[in-house]
Formats: C-alpha cells, structure tokens, sequence
C-alpha cells in the first residue's frame, strides 16, 4: 500500500469511527470499543468495561441536559477531526466538538481515541478527554 493510500484509508478509518461515536448510540459505538480500554479525563486515567464507559456516556448526556438551563437547546457540534497512524495497527485520533447550551455558555471539547486498526471496525483501546466536564 502507498503512503497516499494508507493516509486514505487513515482518513476513512478516523471519520468512520468518530461519526459512529458522535451518534451518541451506545448500539453503534459498543462493537467499537475494546472490552476494556483507558479512559482519562484532565484529573485521572483508569482502565474500564465496554458496558461501564457506555453507562457512564449515557449518564453524562442525561446530565448536561439537566445542566442547561434550556436542554433542547443544548448541542454539539463536531468541528474538526485530525489523525495520526502509529505504525502499522494504531491511529491516533483527535475529534473536536462545540458544545452549546445557552446563549454564552459555549464549551470546545477535545478528545484523543486510540484505535486498534487491525479489527474490522477499528476498535478504540483508549479514550482520552483534554478536559473535565463542569458536570
């Protein structure tokens, strides 16, 4: 495979996979997930369960909701995502996303996924959030 194709096929991997997490869908997330994997945020990192990380989205999601003082207003917005292959079988994965609530209460979320892409979906081994949510 050449270079171009590789980066390609990067590019197709890492905008498959943050599409299918930016449903939201425990469903369409869980087959790409590893049965364990890291998860961190700014003020610690642990390893957890596929089922507990899904359960503790779901519970984030319902949270924020009740953070905003108007929940239907209350959206994210994926605005950029980059890559980086690291070697053969692991691409780094950076998604950005807007949250907007509230007129002024706008937050930029960064988040890091490493991917095993020798699975079929490329499965994430590690999700790292830049920040800690004010929730």
């Amino acid at each position: 495979m050449s270079s171009h194709e590789h980066d390609t096929e990067s590019a197709r991997i890492a905008a498959d996979f943050v599409a299918a997490w930016d449903t939201g869908s425990p469903a369409i997330i869980a087959d790409r997930l590893a049965e364990r994997l890291l998860v961190g945020d700014a003020d610690h990192t642990t390893t957890v369960g596929r089922d507990d990380l899904l359960t503790g989205m779901s519970r984030r999601a319902e949270a924020l909701g009740a953070a905003s003082p108007d929940a239907a207003a209350l959206s994210a917005t994926l605005v950029a995502t980059e890559h980086s292959a690291l070697g053969p079988s692991r691409l780094l994965v950076t998604a950005t996303w807007r949250l907007a609530g509230a007129p002024g209460r706008e937050l930029t979320l960064l988040s890091d996924f490493l991917l095993d892409v020798t699975t079929t979906p490329a499965t994430c081994v590690a999700y790292l959030a830049r920040q800690t949510l004010p929730v």
